[in-house]
């Protein structure tokens, strides 16, 4: 996570313009052409994963400003799939919106991943709907030569559901806390989104950003989970063998 977080730093301090707008490529000083739709979706994506797995709220913030920057730069209106690059470049001769997942997914693939997962969690039902218009898109390809598309396919799969929030409310700095962490983080939970609501001023921050999280709290006085599906939660728990039962279907 330390290693993730000095990458995440270098490129937004010195591969990112004024504009939100990242670069390609960085060399002793020297940066390469303006960058492409995989390099904004991949970067988005990367900072909400350190995001889930630090509770760093700096993350969150970062990864929706570069995926609404994302947007704003290759998103057109009426057009469901986003272009590879963005409009007025004068050294094309059309601009290709491309869907097909090779060694390294497509920039759609990533986004529509990105904006789902980003969607879900902030509750921002216009992220998700860009996030199923690639979808829509890419279905007819998709459905002809469904192994080229692994990636897309885990962005349908996300969106299919069932999707999961996990909540863990509490001071991030007691061993209880950091308990109900290790339990969510052993396990392998693909459709699953994790957020932390901790106390004080940067918890009503982070409320800010996640309007759904203001009324989740500690219980007696210990950090908590709450688990919810489909906009219901269950009662929290307090001990990590209470949440890992619910997070095992016990």
């Amino acid at each position: 996570m330390d290693a993730a977080g000095r990458a995440a730093d270098f490129v937004l301090a010195r591969m990112r313009r004024p504009d939100g707008r990242l670069l390609r490529s960085w060399r002793e000083g020297r940066t390469g052409c303006p960058g492409f739709l995989d390099d904004h979706a991949f970067l988005s994506r990367g900072l909400l994963d350190l995001y889930e797995a630090t509770g760093d709220r700096r993350r969150l913030e970062q990864s929706l400003d570069l995926a609404r920057a994302m947007l704003r730069l290759f998103a057109e209106e009426g057009q469901g799939a986003l272009f590879d690059t963005e409009k007025g470049d004068p050294g094309l001769l059309a601009r290709t919106r491309d869907g097909d997942d090779w060694a390294v997914p497509s920039g759609n693939s990533a986004a529509a991943l990105l904006l789902l997962r980003l969607g879900r969690l902030a509750g921002d039902p216009a992220l998700e709907a860009r996030g199923r218009g690639i979808l829509r898109a890419f279905s007819g390809s998709v459905d002809r030569t469904p192994m080229g598309a692994p990636a897309m396919l885990m962005a349908l799969d996300f969106d299919l559901g069932p999707t999961t929030e996990i909540v863990i409310a509490g001071d991030p700095a007691t061993p209880e806390f950091r308990a109900l962490e290790r339990e969510v983080a052993r396990r392998f939970l693909p459709r699953t989104s994790t957020a932390r609501r901790p106390a004080g001023p940067d918890g009503e921050r982070l409320a800010g950003l996640l309007p759904w999280l203001k009324d989740y709290g500690p219980v007696d006085g210990r950090p908590a989970a709450y688990v919810c599906e489909g906009g219901t939660c269950r009662a929290p728990v307090t001990t990590p063998e209470a949440l890992g039962a619910i997070l095992d279907g016990e």
